[in-house]
C-alpha cells in the first residue's frame, strides 16, 4: 500500500471546498466525502475520499454494496492451511482486511454487527476454535446488507453462538435427573439480540403505562423460548464451520407461550419451534427502532433524535418494496438520513467518541499503513486498547448502549465508548497512538531491528504490532503549514478542527522542520486531541 503513495491525487478542493458532480447527487466537498467514509469506512483514505467526490454519496453507498465479500477465512487459512487453530492469525486476518478490503462499508457494518450479536473467544472452549470465530464473522460480512430475518437464524445456529451462549447441548427437561432447558440464548436472543427489555415506541422512545416504561418479556416467556429452542447440537461433519443441526430426541415437544402471548403448538420439531421464535420476535414492533438505534450508535451518533432513528426504523419495517428487515436500505438510510449528513449543524450532542480499534484502523488507513512482509501482525490489541475483534469480556460487548459519564448522564446524553476509558487507559491508548506514528515507512529496518521482526514472522509480544505507516505524501507538502494542515483536517477530522485550533496548530508548526518530523508532530497533536476523539 505505502508504495507509491506520493503520486496519488491531491485532495479535490482541501478541507474548504472545490467540488465535483456527484452520480445523481448533489456535488461533494472533500469535507463531506471524509466524514461519510469516517461513519462508513474504517477510515478515511485521500483515494476514497476523490472516489466519493466523483461517485456522489449515493453512487458510492451504491458502489459499495455491490462489491463483492472479502472473506476473512481465506485470509486466515492462505497465512496458515495447515493450522486452523491461530487467534493470532484470526486477528491478522481481521486487521489486513480493515486495511485493505474494497468493500469498507460491508465490512464496518459487520464489525458494528459484530458489536451487537456479540462472541469472544475469551470463553465458553472457544480460545483454539480459530477457524470458528473467523467463519463466524464472515457469517457478518455475508449477512451485513441481507436479510435480518436469515442474519438471526444464521447467528442462531452457528455453532461459535451454540458454544459461547450454550444453545448447543440444550435439552429438554428431565424430571429424574432435575435438569431444564439452558435459558442462556433465550435471554440473550431478545435482551441483545431482537426487541431490548422495554417496549419501544416507533421512534426508539420507551413506551410508559402510568409513568413507567413497560417490560417486553417476562421471565415464563424466557422459559418457554427456551424450551422452544431445545435439541440443537453441533455437526459432526464440520463442527465449527457447518450450521448446528437438529436432534429431535432432545427436543421439547410441549406447547410453549412465548413474547406477545404467542403460542407455540404441541409436536413441533426443532426447526419449525426455531422458525416459529424467530418469526414472532422478527415481527416484534420492536426490532425495527431497537437495531436501527444501535447501527446509529456505532456507525454515525451516539444521541440520534428519535425523528431519526424514526426514519431508519420505518425503512427498517418497509424498505419501499414491501419488504422487511432489509438490512442493506437500513444502512443506506442511516447514511443517507438528513441527520448523518448534517447533524454537526443542526443538532446538539451530535457525534461518538471514537473507539480505540477505530483510531488505530484510521490513523494506519490515512496513511497507507502496511506490515513488514506484507502482514498486518497485531494479535493482542486488547493489551492496550481494551478492544480485540470478537475478544469482549462479556455478552454484552465492550461497552452498553446507554453508557453515559455523570455530566453526560445530567445532559440526557450517552456516550457508550466512554466505558473503555479511565484514568489508566487513556493514557495507554494514547502512548500507543503516538508510537504508532512514529513507525514510518522510511524507518522499516530500525522498526524490524527493535521489534526482531523477519519478514512476516508473527509477533509475541503483547499489545505490539509491524504496521508502518506512510507519510511521504504529507512530508513532500509539509513546506506549506496552511496546506499540510489542510490535508490533514480533511483525512483525519472531516474538517471539524475548530479556528482557534488550527490556529494554534499552525503557528506551532512553523518552529518545527518541514518534512517527516512536522507531520509526525502535526499527526500526534491532531489525533490525541479532543476535538478529533469525538467523530463528527
Amino acid at each position: 500500500m505505502a508504495v507509491g503513495r506520493s503520486s496519488l491525487p491531491p485532495i479535490l478542493g482541501g478541507s474548504t471546498g472545490a467540488v465535483l458532480s456527484g452520480v445523481g447527487s448533489a456535488p461533494v466537498s472533500a469535507v463531506e466525502a471524509a466524514r461519510l467514509l469516517a461513519q462508513a469506512t474504517f477510515g478515511p483514505t485521500r483515494t476514497d475520499i476523490a472516489l466519493v467526490q466523483r461517485l456522489g454519496i449515493a453512487g458510492w453507498i451504491d458502489q459499495q454494496m455491490k462489491a463483492s465479500a472479502t472473506s476473512h477465512t481465506t485470509r486466515y487459512l492462505q497465512n496458515s492451511p495447515a493450522d486452523a487453530n491461530q487467534q493470532t492469525l484470526r486477528m491478522e486476518a481481521w486487521w489486513w482486511t480493515a486495511l485493505n478490503a474494497q468493500d469498507q462499508l460491508r465490512q464496518r457494518v459487520a464489525f458494528a454487527l459484530s458489536e451487537i450479536f456479540v462472541v469472544s473467544d475469551l470463553g465458553a472452549g472457544l480460545s483454539d476454535k480459530a477457524t470458528g470465530m473467523t467463519t463466524y464473522y464472515d457469517l457478518l460480512v455475508r449477512g451485513a446488507f441481507g436479510s435480518f430475518r436469515t442474519l438471526l437464524e444464521q447467528v442462531t445456529l452457528h455453532p461459535v453462538m451454540g458454544s459461547w451462549l450454550s444453545l448447543a447441548g440444550s435439552c429438554k427437561a428431565d424430571p429424574a435427573k432435575g435438569t431444564h432447558p439452558d435459558e442462556n440464548y433465550a435471554r440473550e436472543l431478545m435482551q441483545l439480540f431482537t426487541v431490548g427489555t422495554v417496549l419501544l415506541n416507533p421512534d426508539g422512545t420507551p413506551v410508559r403505562r402510568a409513568g413507567k416504561e413497560v417490560p417486553t418479556y417476562t421471565q415464563d416467556q424466557v422459559s418457554a423460548t427456551a424450551r422452544a429452542l431445545t435439541g440443537w447440537v453441533p455437526s459432526s461433519s464440520g463442527p465449527w464451520n457447518e450450521p448446528m443441526v437438529a436432534n429431535a430426541a432432545h427436543h421439547d415437544t410441549g406447547t410453549k407461550r412465548i413474547i406477545g402471548g404467542h403460542l407455540i403448538p404441541a409436536g413441533g420439531s426443532p426447526g419449525s419451534d426455531l422458525a416459529a421464535v424467530l418469526d414472532t420476535l422478527f415481527a416484534h414492533p420492536n426490532v425495527g427502532p431497537y437495531i436501527c438505534s444501535l447501527l446509529i450508535q456505532r456507525l454515525v451518533t451516539s444521541n440520534p433524535t428519535p425523528g431519526y432513528v424514526g426514519r431508519v426504523a420505518a425503512v427498517f419495517a418497509d424498505d419501499g418494496t414491501g419488504v422487511r428487515g432489509n438490512l442493506g436500505a437500513v444502512v443506506a438510510a442511516i447514511l443517507l438520513d438528513d441527520e448523518a449528513r448534517n447533524g454537526p449543524s443542526t443538532v446538539g450532542g451530535f457525534g461518538k467518541v471514537r473507539e480505540p480499534l477505530l483510531r488505530i484502523t484510521h490513523l494506519w488507513r490515512a496513511f497507507s499503513g502496511e506490515g513488514v512482509g506484507g502482514r498486518a501482525d497485531f494479535p493482542h490489541p486488547e493489551v492496550v486498547l481494551g478492544q480485540a475483534p470478537l475478544r469482549a469480556g462479556s455478552v454484552f460487548g465492550f461497552f452498553s448502549p446507554q453508557y453515559a459519564p455523570t455530566a453526560l448522564a445530567r445532559a440526557g446524553l450517552v456516550a457508550p465508548e466512554l466505558q473503555l476509558a479511565d484514568d489508566a487507559s487513556l493514557p495507554t491508548v494514547d502512548d500507543f497512538v503516538m508510537r504508532a506514528i512514529a513507525k514510518t515507512a522510511v524507518v522499516p529496518t530500525v522498526v524490524n531491528k527493535v521489534l526482531g521482526l523477519a519478514g512476516g514472522q508473527d509477533l509475541s509480544t503483547g499489545g505490539e504490532h509491524n504496521v508502518c505507516i506512510d507519510i511521504s505524501y504529507e512530508s513532500a507538502l509539509s513546506k506549506n503549514v496552511t496546506d499540510l494542515v489542510d490535508e490533514l483536517s480533511t483525512v483525519l477530522m472531516a474538517g471539524s478542527l475548530d479556528a482557534t485550533f488550527r490556529q494554534q496548530l499552525e503557528a506551532y508548526l512553523a518552529t518545527v522542520p518541514a518534512g517527516a518530523t512536522r507531520v509526525t508532530e502535526a499527526i500526534a497533536v491532531l489525533v490525541t486531541s479532543p476535538q478529533y476523539l469525538v467523530q463528527r
